[in-house]
C-alpha cells in the first residue's frame, strides 16, 4: 500500500492509516470534530461521510 500523500484521493487503507496516525499522536483529537480539523489542516482530503465513517470504525475497535 503506499504511503497516504497529503492533498491527494485517499483509498480506505490509506484513511485507517491516517486516522491511526491522529488517534495515537502526542495530542490526540478527543471528539470527531478535532480528529476532522486535524485531518484537513494537516492536508488530507475526504468526504466529510468517509471521515466519520473512519473515525467510528477505529471508535469501535477499541
Amino acid at each position: 500500500m503506499p504511503v497516504p500523500v497529503p492533498g491527494g484521493q485517499l483509498t480506505d487503507g490509506q484513511l485507517g492509516v491516517v486516522r491511526r496516525y491522529l488517534r495515537y499522536a502526542e495530542h490526540p483529537p478527543l471528539s470527531y470534530r478535532q480528529a476532522r480539523a486535524d485531518f484537513r489542516r494537516i492536508g488530507y482530503l475526504g468526504s466529510e461521510e468517509r471521515i466519520l465513517q473512519a473515525w467510528g470504525a477505529l471508535l469501535a475497535n477499541e
